[in-house]
């Protein structure tokens, strides 16, 4: 399946490692779809005879193989997950061949509810929607100072100015759409992909992930990303220009709801007073 070919990729670098596995199997032979589904099973935990949101793998199946649950990949013929949506989902178990090929077999799985006992955060909602959401820049909040739609800048991370950059108005200065040039800029938009937790942009692909623990008075948890990262993930320069200056990959969240998404972030050494960079998103 084309979906999984990234993740047999992985999964076969993380097997090869382990010499204790391949010496259980007899690599000469190939599996087949059949023969993979009939020695693979998955089971939904229920509580009260209800399906909730834990699901058990397991193969065996005369092969490698690997698990996914349409978030993150498990390189073991066993395997449990906790999914984070409701409704009628997936388990995908994939073989490995001995010639390289794959065989790939889905499961079908439906989750009642969420348990108490494996508690998902909203913000898997708030920022996947229901496995996928687009996100661009935030051009409908304007600056009440002078009108402007202002969506990259800088502002002081701590005192008076705090809630004024979350709620769009009172920064030192700013970016409107039409004032920046870069792939990133103006109408881009990116898309953050559930399977693998990717972001997707037209200039890249990264992945991303999010602690709601909050890290200071003036923000609600931090994401961290790899690769691409978000839409033009610069700080800005040194001489406080209004140009980019390096790029991060650990922000600050200071607003992250439904419809809007804010973030901030200084350079190593900045103070609490210090200059700051912050990034407006809004839903599409």
């Amino acid at each position: 399946m084309k979906k999984i070919s990234a993740i047999a990729i992985a999964a076969l670098a993380l097997f090869a490692s382990c010499e204790p596995i391949c010496e259980q199997y007899d690599l000469g032979e190939s599996i087949t779809a059949e023969q993979l589904k009939a020695a693979s099973s998955v089971t939904v935990v229920k509580e009260d005879g209800v399906n909730i949101n834990y699901i058990k793998c397991n193969s065996t199946a005369k092969a490698l193989t690997s698990w996914f649950n349409g978030v993150e990949v498990k390189p073991s013929a066993y395997a449990e997950f906790k999914m984070l949506f409701l409704g009628e989902l997936t388990a995908t178990v994939t073989a490995f061949n001995p010639d390289g090929t794959t065989v790939s077999v889905d499961f079908p799985v439906n989750i009642e509810k969420y348990s108490d006992k494996y508690p998902v955060e909203p913000q898997w909602g708030i920022l996947f929607g229901k496995g996928e959401k687009v996100w661009g820049w935030n051009t409908v909040d304007t600056d009440k100072a002078n009108g402007k739609s202002y969506f990259w800048g800088g502002y002081t991370p701590a005192g008076p100015d705090v809630d004024a950059a979350a709620d769009g108005a009172g920064w030192w200065w700013g970016w409107a759409p039409e004032e920046i040039n870069d792939p990133d800029g103006g109408n881009s938009v990116m898309t953050f992909n559930i399977a693998g937790s990717k972001i997707i942009k037209d200039s890249g692909t990264g992945t991303v992930k999010f602690d709601m623990t909050p890290t200071s008075e003036s923000n609600i948890g931090t994401i961290t990303t790899t690769g691409a990262g978000i839409l033009y993930p610069y700080i800005e320069d040194d001489d406080c220009a209004g140009q980019k200056g390096a790029k991060t990959e650990t922000f600050e969240i200071l607003r992250l709801n439904d419809d809007e998404m804010v973030l901030c972030a200084a350079a190593a050494g900045t103070d609490a007073w210090g200059r700051s960079t912050y990034w407006r998103f809004r839903a599409k």
